[in-house]
């Protein structure tokens, strides 16, 4: 299956003090969110095509393509529909991880790449909660749903999920790997 996988960075982390998500350090220290997400994409989804989606400064020194939100202002759900359009211009689903997963692993990842190769979306749901920024999107079914969303300001990107009903397959997967870093506190 082809894939053009999106690596979210758009958001002003003012949660976070300010501070670029993506370039925080992992929890051993090593490298930045973004290099652990590439490493993981590369070995999990060798063949992706990988981006960054988003506009932010911080970011700019990354040998990465910056795709912008197809809107701007519009939050994850307009970097969701650049996505979106790209995967389906290149024949491909799309791919999309939030920046801040430092928990995430490449066997999870590799599932989400190859599960249910024909769903028109698969993300994890746990709790009953989807998580759209760790998500498969099939574009021939989710961009028309996410452009509409997008024209009428409903900016909530699990809508996309909710809207497709059984056609978004849920996969189970630890919680730990689907915890974020938006705050200080989180990184404790």
């Amino acid at each position: 299956m082809k894939l053009v996988a999106g690596i979210f960075i758009g958001g002003r982390g003012s949660r976070m003090g300010g501070k670029a998500k993506g370039l925080l350090r992992e929890p051993d220290g090593e490298r930045t969110l973004i290099e652990r997400s590439t490493d993981l994409l590369q070995r999990a989804c060798p063949a992706a095509e990988t981006l960054l989606v988003g506009q932010h400064e911080a970011y700019a020194h990354l040998p990465l393509e910056v795709l912008p939100d197809a809107t701007s202002g519009d939050g994850p759900l307009a970097g969701l529909v650049a996505l979106l359009r790209r995967a389906r211009a290149a024949q491909a689903q799309a791919l999309a991880i939030a920046c801040d997963l430092p928990y995430l692993t490449a066997p999870t990842l590799k599932r989400l790449c190859t599960v249910a190769p024909d769903a028109d979306a698969v993300a994890p749901r746990p709790d009953g909660v989807w998580q759209p920024l760790l998500a498969r999107y099939r574009p021939a079914a989710c961009l028309s749903i996410a452009e509409a969303q997008l024209r009428a300001g409903q900016l909530a990107v699990w809508r996309v999920l909710e809207a497709l009903g059984e056609r978004a397959i849920a996969i189970e997967l630890d919680a730990g790997e689907v915890r974020d870093w938006d705050t200080p506190e989180d990184m404790a």
